[in-house]
């Protein structure tokens, strides 16, 4: 069974929208975004492509370059003219303080899978990947405007996941994983120790572990546990106390 962070992370936000999204597989228009991930994706596929080989190493496309992508972009054409000016700063601020870079190794949107167990492989869509002499650095954009609800890159599963990943792509490299705000210009950096990666692993298989058993409870039984959370999204007012799902 293949498990991302998104997959995980929605099981820990909402029981619901996982059991709607993963096993009735429902509400697909939902998960068709909105201007916040149209933003993101915009931003995501021209980093995505705004990189060029010089001399066996990769630097970024001019500004010009990087807004013509930007505009021939089909998520782009969705946002209102207040979200497409914010879209153009990001993207322009961005190429004037990484335009002297040259990187290498450079790998952008890199999908790779690390088995768990017999039964569990992770999977993970990781922004950019280069190399600075012994260190492997792997970043995740992010275009929100603040960090408040962002755990800590030591307790960030999503960097846990990536630094797992990595360190199985790379394994004689230090890695160092990074969520770079790229609105906001703001990083949080982390490398994880041997014995904390090993603790990660361990409490990564324990999720989907308790993921796997929901599960089979709930197509078993056909009911999802009391609602205990306290952050409310928009599925819960149908996971409030004992909810029957042979209606749905």
């Amino acid at each position: 069974m293949l498990f991302s962070y998104s997959k995980i992370n929605t099981y820990e936000g909402c029981k619901f929208k996982y059991y709607s999204f993963y096993i009735l597989k429902k509400n697909k228009e939902k998960r068709k975004g909105n201007i916040h991930t149209w933003l993101g994706n915009a931003v995501h596929e021209v980093l995505e492509n705004g990189y060029y080989e010089t001399n066996g190493k990769h630097k970024l496309l001019s500004k010009d370059y990087l807004l013509y992508i930007l505009e021939k972009n089909k998520f782009y054409d969705k946002l209102n003219t207040e979200y497409k000016e914010l879209a153009k700063n990001i993207i322009i601020n961005y190429q004037k303080k990484h335009k002297t870079q040259r990187l290498e190794g450079l790998i952008t949107e890199k999908t790779a899978k690390l088995p768990l167990a017999s039964y569990a492989t992770l999977m993970g869509n990781i922004d950019k990947i280069y190399t600075v002499k012994d260190t492997v650095y792997v970043i995740d954009y992010k275009t929100s405007k603040d960090t408040k609800y962002i755990k800590q890159p030591k307790e960030n599963l999503q960097l846990k996941i990536y630094d797992l990943i990595a360190k199985s792509l790379y394994p004689d490299k230090e890695i160092k994983v990074m969520l770079d705000f790229i609105r906001i210009d703001q990083q949080m950096t982390y490398s994880f120790t041997e014995k904390e990666r090993e603790e990660n692993r361990e409490e990564i298989i324990n999720k989907i572990d308790e993921i796997i058993n929901f599960e089979i409870q709930v197509k078993k039984n056909l009911t999802l546990p009391t609602k205990t959370e306290t952050f409310l999204c928009n599925y819960c007012p149908l996971c409030k106390g004992e909810t029957n799902l042979t209606g749905i």
